[in-house]
């Protein structure tokens, strides 16, 4: 297991065990969806709505809920191979999240293996699909995943030469390659990993046939947002803004390109609306388990975002709320990672001078060490910007 992977394992296990699981009624409308279709072999229309939100939710990087529409789609049509496909691929890995533990793995097995069992009445494309996801799981699971990955994007790749007419198996071909390498794809001298070129050229590929595929914009502009050219993902981000107004990850990834090209405004306003879509999913399906991450994490690029676009008002009411939002239970469970985003409100008033404000904040209730180093922190320039040395 990769430094990354073990580090995302040992947050999200805590998280996962201080959330109820979300559940899943009916489905989301087609405009929350983005309209997003993939047709697969099935005489059921509720189980082809429900497949097409968990697939468009999986390339949303929003796993929890995906694997509940896509076991409500096996429950609509419990013969339909790729129902199944589904539901063992949300429980994958993926690059902010690239571990996985034994009843995920379980779970992702027997699932692949249902699909397996199905598919020989399924579509070409969909039985290659299938074959594929095999290579990425065995139970019981080996102590290193890394072979298992690297087995599942060489079968990709066959899929994705078998079908370069296919903009789904690119998208998922290219996320597959992401996922040797999470955050790795360039190097601190800009220069591209072994991976790096394909990914691009299979997501390049792709938007140009369908520039508006949800998959292929999220993942190229992960892919290029570290390279010494981001500005080649501005097409995409701005495609993106409004291509799946229901799922909050991608109504916020265009501010990952916003960012690094000085687009500050929008990216403001990429995560305000992101804020808003969160609110919605939180009624829906709850705020834990892996998603706590991305909630704060809207919350905390708003605040940045303001803070480089010199919106003092957006960015403390951002810190403040990522602070608020978090779930304590999160916190006790996780605050070496978690209590990161609780000095939030520190950083926005020394940014913007707010010294008489920043003194009045009280010290960190409990043992929240690195807020009170924080809150220390800020005093501390409070004091110094004041003239108030001896204090």
């Amino acid at each position: 297991m990769t430094q990354l992977a073990r580090f995302v394992f040992l947050i999200t296990l805590p998280l996962a065990a201080c959330a109820s699981a979300p559940t899943a009624e009916e489905p989301w409308s087609s405009a929350e969806t983005g309209r997003f279709h993939r047709g697969v072999t099935t005489s059921s229309a509720e189980a082809q709505r429900w497949f097409d939100q968990g697939l468009v939710l999986c390339f949303g990087f929003d796993q929890e809920v995906a694997r509940l529409a896509f076991a409500k789609a096996a429950e609509a049509d419990p013969e339909c191979a790729m129902a199944h496909w589904g539901h063992a691929y949300a429980f994958g890995p993926h690059i902010n999240n690239p571990s996985m533990d034994d009843e995920s793995t379980r779970i992702a097995h027997a699932s692949a293996q249902r699909a397996l069992e199905l598919s020989g009445g399924a579509a070409p494309v969909e039985r290659a699909l299938v074959e594929a996801l095999t290579k990425r799981y065995v139970w019981p699971p080996p102590a290193e995943r890394a072979e298992l990955d690297r087995a599942y994007a060489d079968a990709m790749r066959d899929v994705w030469h078998k079908f370069p007419e296919d903009d789904d198996v690119g998208a998922l071909f290219a996320e597959a390659l992401m996922d040797l390498r999470p955050w790795d794809l360039w190097s601190a001298e800009g220069e591209p990993r072994p991976e790096t070129p394909e990914v691009i050229a299979t997501l390049e590929a792709v938007l140009a046939r369908t520039p508006d595929h949800p998959g292929a914009m999220h993942y190229y502009i992960h892919t290029m947002e570290a390279s010494p050219t981001p500005e080649k993902a501005v097409p995409a981000a701005d495609r993106l803004r409004a291509r799946v107004p229901g799922a909050s990850h991608l109504v916020h990834m265009p501010s990952h390109i916003d960012i690094r090209v000085g687009r500050y405004a929008d990216a403001v306003a990429a995560n305000a609306r992101a804020t808003v879509v969160d609110r919605r999913r939180v009624e829906r399906h709850g705020a834990g388990g892996f998603y706590v991450i991305y909630r704060a994490h809207n919350y905390h690029f708003l605040m940045w975002a303001a803070m480089f676009d010199g919106q003092r008002a957006v960015a403390l009411k951002a810190a403040r709320d990522v602070v608020t939002q978090l779930p304590a239970e999160a916190v006790a469970a996780m605050p070496q990672f978690i209590e990161g985003f609780l000095g939030s409100p520190y950083h926005v008033m020394v940014r913007f001078g707010m010294w008489d404000e920043l003194l009045r904040e009280p010290e960190p209730a409990g043992e929240l060490l690195a807020t009170t180093v924080m809150w220390r922190y800020g005093r501390t320039l409070a004091f110094a910007a004041l003239g108030r040395v001896e204090e």
